[in-house]
C-alpha cells in the first residue's frame, strides 16, 4: 500500500479540485486526518477542534478517519505545565481498525496529515508502514524514500502507543 504523508495546506489544495472527490471514490483512497485540539482554528467543531479538511462526504462513507489530539508527549505536559491532549491508545485502535479495513478492501492508497506534515502524520505513516508493508519490501522502500512532503520528525509518544497498539517490533 502506497502511504503518502502531507501537510493540511496540501489536503486542502487538492479537494479544491473539482474533481477530487470523485477521484477518492473511484481509486478508492483512504485518509487520515489529524487535527489539532487546543487552541483557536479558524475553522472549528463545536468543541474547539479544529475541523478537518476531509470532505464530510468521504469522512461518512469510511473513506477518512478523523482524530484531534495536540503534537506533544508526557514530557512537554511535565516541561510545560499544560494540559495537552495526548495520542491515546483508543485513537491508536481506531487507526489500527481503519486500516485493516483499509486492508480488506484492497485500498492501494492512505494518505496521511497533520497541520504540518512532519511529526503526528510521520509518526503514523512510518509506524503503518512498518505495520503494512513488512512483507512488500518495494512498498516499504518507496514509502521510506518519496512518502514524505517534508523531512519526518516524528511524535515519539504516537510512535510508542501506535507501535504497541499494531504489534510493530519496537
Amino acid at each position: 500500500m502506497r502511504i503518502l504523508n502531507v501537510d493540511r495546506n496540501w489536503i486542502i489544495n487538492w479537494f479544491k479540485r473539482p474533481d477530487a472527490i470523485d477521484q477518492a471514490k473511484q481509486e478508492n483512497i483512504r485518509f487520515i486526518s489529524i487535527n489539532g485540539f487546543s487552541g483557536a482554528f479558524e475553522e472549528e467543531n463545536f468543541d474547539g477542534t479544529q475541523k478537518s479538511p476531509i470532505p464530510q462526504e468521504l469522512i461518512d462513507n469510511g473513506q477518512a478517519l478523523p482524530l484531534n489530539f495536540d503534537d506533544a508527549t508526557e514530557e512537554d505536559v511535565e516541561k510545560f505545565g499544560i494540559d495537552f491532549f495526548l495520542f491515546t491508545f483508543g485513537q491508536a485502535r481506531m487507526i489500527k481498525e481503519f486500516v485493516e479495513q483499509a486492508i480488506k478492501d484492497n485500498v492501494q492508497t492512505l494518505i496521511v496529515h497533520c497541520s504540518a506534515g512532519i511529526s503526528r502524520s510521520s509518526a503514523v505513516s512510518i509506524t503503518l508502514n512498518e505495520f503494512i508493508n513488512q512483507n512488500n519490501p518495494e512498498d516499504f522502500h518507496i514509502n521510506q524514500v518519496e512518502g514524505f512532503l517534508h523531512p519526518p520528525i516524528p511524535n515519539q509518544r504516537v510512535r510508542k502507543v501506535l507501535k504497541e497498539t499494531l504489534g510493530v517490533n519496537p
